[in-house]
């Protein structure tokens, strides 16, 4: 009952196959397998620097991904299939998925009601606009932009940052 345990799972393994089957024939080493939430949950987020609880939204090839934080540490992660790669579909998409996560937090109780819950949004400078119009603080929820090419700089990532993905930037 003292324990804590954290799962993880590889929910769409066929879709690495092609690739975990192209490194082994080409017989390159591979260090290990890591999800976007463990990698992100590695990183030095400056961007929350004096936040105790947190949701960190990123958007991939794979999805729309929320991770919260709590003290420091990852502790939930939860991905969503979005209908289309647009800004215009994640924002939106965004916006209606933190809604939920934001009542699954509160029913276990990781959050309480009445405080406000930052969450940090990495996106495309100029995809702010079309975000900001979408994500507005409602309730519990303080949403905060920040540029995905900042965030880039911040973990050595030296390439410029076309779009909203992180993808390339935690690889």
């Amino acid at each position: 009952r003292d324990e804590r345990i954290q799962f993880a799972a590889l929910t769409r393994p066929n879709m690495l196959t092609p690739r975990l089957d192209a490194r082994r024939d080409a017989r390159l080493p591979m260090r290990g397998l890591y999800s976007v939430p463990l990698v992100l949950g590695r990183q030095k987020l400056d961007f929350a620097a004096g936040e105790k609880r947190f949701v960190v939204v990123t958007a991939s090839a794979g999805g729309l991904r929320q991770t919260f934080f709590d003290d420091g540490q990852m502790r939930f992660s939860r991905l969503t299939q979005l209908p289309s790669l647009q800004a215009e579909t994640i924002a939106t998409t965004c916006s209606k998925e933190t809604a939920k996560t934001v009542q699954y937090l509160l029913g276990q109780r990781q959050i309480t009601r009445g405080a406000t819950l930052p969450v940090f949004v990495l996106a495309h400078a100029s995809h702010h606009a079309v975000f900001g119009s979408h994500c507005a603080n409602i309730g519990d929820i303080d949403y905060r932009l920040i540029d995905i090419q900042t965030f880039a700089g911040s973990v050595g990532y030296k390439t410029d940052v076309p779009d909203s993905f992180i993808d390339s930037i935690l690889v």
